[in-house]
Order: C-alpha cells, then sequence, then structure tokens
C-alpha cells in the first residue's frame, strides 16, 4: 500500500479543536492558519493542558473550537457562541470561562525575557500521525475503533500499514504533491491526549499505555522545505 494523505486537520487558535480541511497551504511556518492565535493569560503564557515556561494548564481552552473563512478566525464557546478572534467581546467572553483575565493575541505579540518572540507551535510547526499508529495505540489502551488523531493534535494524518512508521521518517524528508517536509524529532506526549476535547471524550488510558510502552513518544515532528499545497489523497515520498 503506498502512503497517501487520509486527513489534513487546522487549529487556527492552539489548543482549541480546530477543523478538518480537504487541502491547505503551507507555507515558510506551517500550515497557513494553524496556530496563528493563542489565548494568553496576566503572565504572558499560553493556555495549554500543562505548565511550563511557555505555557499554563488551562483545561476550559479544551472546551472552544475555532475555524477560518474569508471573514477571519471563529471562536466557537461551549455555551455555542460563535464570535470572531477580532470581536472585542471575545476576551470578556473567554475570561469568564476560563476565571480569570485572558486574551486571545495573533502569533508574535508576546514577547518574554529569554524567550524573545514566542511562537504558538510546540518543536516545529508540522505534526504527522499514521493511520497503523492510531490502531495500534488503540490496542494499547483496550479500545476496538482506531484513536481519534485529533487526541493529538495531528496536523496531517497518513494512510500507513505500519505501526509507528513514522519512526523511521526521522531525519528524512517527506514528499507530497510538490510540497517537502524534513522529519525533526518524536514528539513527547502530556495528559492532554487523555482530556477531553470537545466532541472527543475523556479517556484516562492513553497516557499511562504511553509511558508504559512507547516512552511518552507518539507521532512526529516536521519543518517545511519546500512550500506549496497538500491535498486529501496526495501520495507520500519517503526520501
Amino acid at each position: 500500500m503506498s502512503l497517501t494523505v487520509r486527513e489534513i486537520h487546522r487549529y487556527p487558535v492552539k489548543s482549541m479543536l480546530g477543523e478538518r480541511l480537504e487541502a491547505v497551504e503551507l507555507d515558510d511556518r506551517g500550515l497557513v492558519g494553524d496556530r496563528w492565535w493563542a489565548v494568553r493569560d496576566g503572565s504572558g503564557r499560553f493556555a495549554s493542558g500543562k505548565n511550563s515556561r511557555r505555557f499554563h494548564r488551562m483545561d476550559p481552552v479544551f472546551g472552544c473550537s475555532a475555524s477560518m473563512d474569508e471573514s477571519g478566525t471563529m471562536v466557537a464557546l461551549p455555551d455555542g457562541t460563535s464570535l470572531l478572534a477580532s470581536d472585542p467581546r471575545l476576551n470578556e467572553r473567554l475570561s469568564e470561562l476560563f476565571g480569570e483575565s485572558v486574551e486571545l493575541v495573533r502569533e508574535g505579540e508576546t514577547v518574554r525575557p529569554g524567550l524573545g518572540v514566542v511562537e504558538h507551535y510546540d518543536a516545529a510547526p508540522v505534526s504527522l500521525i499514521g493511520t497503523a499508529t492510531l490502531a495500534a495505540a488503540a490496542e494499547l489502551v483496550g479500545d476496538d475503533e482506531p484513536l481519534d488523531p485529533r487526541r493529538f493534535r495531528a496536523n496531517l494524518v497518513v494512510e500507513t500499514n505500519e505501526p509507528y512508521a513514522e519512526d523511521g521518517w526521522l531525519g528524512r524528508t517527506l514528499e507530497m504533491g510538490g510540497v517537502r517536509l524534513y522529519v525533526t524529532e518524536q514528539i513527547e506526549r502530556c495528559r492532554t491526549v487523555d482530556v477531553q476535547q470537545g466532541d472527543v471524550p475523556r479517556h484516562g488510558r492513553v497516557l499511562k499505555a504511553l509511558g508504559e510502552q512507547r516512552d511518552l513518544l507518539l507521532a512526529v515532528y516536521a519543518e517545511p522545505i519546500v512550500t506549496g499545497r497538500i491535498r486529501i489523497g496526495d501520495t507520500v515520498t519517503v526520501r
């Protein structure tokens, strides 16, 4: 079976659920529109499922989702309200939801000592996971169906027939539809893989299983080398 692009996911606001696309443009930063925005607290850290120098654990972010159209980035709140990212009412609503003062900011608006301009993505701009890996991970936790790729915030889901095939892509180049990506590293997972994220239900066994069987590593990061357009069905060649 040849490798192909099975799914494309974009997350316009970091840590919120995003949208599934048929095609997307890739630029030097990554998928156009992906994680352009993030929720920032009063200390300059971004809403996430973990605490670190850059991130603040704020689980209410997982109840929100974001999408993009010609009008801009739209944020959907748990009560069904949808507001444009540029709507001044959104920060007030988010602060109420989070229980503290927060604001939605575009990448480049946060500068922190020792970190400079803080990027919204983690170690690299694009993440990939294989369908066989999703199925194998489901077996690890005793599930009958493959795990939802949104649980791992994967940008690209590649049709594969070998579990954890992505591990063999490290240091190699992936070509798809004229686009080229350089695979940089495996992704270390955190508790986010188990929390409820919109219609992705809470799990509770994923992180423990990955810790016992995979040293918490699942999926890979990649950097753009050649930009262009990625489409569902594109053949993926590993070089």
